[in-house]
């Protein structure tokens, strides 16, 4: 999100409060979700020029890919928010759909490494989003665990007195993104089985799938310090 008014860049890390966000600054712009283009969160219309969503582009893409300046980058306040790893990938099965007709361990164990490939905006390393040659490129970045008091921080930032963050998108139940994956991919037929509900994410673990995930966001978890 590129937001002129207020001189700021927001890089949104998919299933770590984004839409929140960015709602949040719609109002403040006096847009809505119909109209949130000028903050340049739509669709991609060049393929070539970064993700299909421009929403979750890397912080280097915003440059790389001609959205702003070099100057303009360095000098806007930019932000974002990361995610326990454990708890991002259990959400990320949820949303895309996984849930309703896979286990969760199939999910880690098979498809999230193929997804790395073909949907990597999505699923990469939350590092990988903010980091370029090794370089921090962000100026702020504030944890899903702790959103309130983070996304408070930001807003003092800008002077802001509603340090209020609307809870938007939610991972819930879509029967219909399932049913889109299979029809895609019918060979997940192969790994056909469901998860029961769990309210809590570590409940989806087990030894093989924690260190799965260990392996595959290994920098998330030390830069970020995140533990299981």
């Amino acid at each position: 999100m590129i937001c002129h008014d207020y001189k700021c860049i927001f890089v949104h890390i998919p299933k770590a409060a984004g839409q929140s966000v960015e709602h949040y600054f719609l109002q403040k712009v006096g847009l809505d979700w119909d109209s949130r283009s000028p903050l340049l969160l739509r669709k991609n219309d060049q393929p070539k020029a970064g993700p299909p969503t421009l929403a979750h582009m890397r912080a280097a893409d915003y440059v790389k890919y001609h959205y702003l300046s070099q100057e303009l980058f360095d000098t806007y306040y930019k932000f974002s928010f990361v995610r326990n790893p454990w708890s991002r990938a259990v959400s990320m099965y949820k949303f895309l759909g996984y849930h309703t007709f896979m286990s969760f361990e199939n999910f880690v164990l098979y498809q999230l490494p193929k997804l790395m490939k073909s949907k990597s905006w999505f699923v990469a390393p939350q590092y990988d989003m903010l980091y370029d040659n090794d370089i921090l490129q962000v100026d702020f970045v504030g944890k899903f665990e702790n959103i309130d008091v983070d996304f408070a921080q930001v807003c003092t930032h800008f002077g802001f007195s509603d340090k209020i963050l609307p809870h938007v998108n939610k991972s819930k139940s879509d029967k219909f993104k399932g049913l889109k994956q299979l029809i895609k991919n019918p060979a997940l037929l192969t790994k056909l089985s469901l998860t029961k509900f769990k309210k809590d994410y570590k409940a989806y673990y087990q030894s093989k799938t924690t260190d799965m995930i260990n392996k595959i966001y290994q920098k998330d978890i030390e830069v970020f310090e995140y533990m299981f």
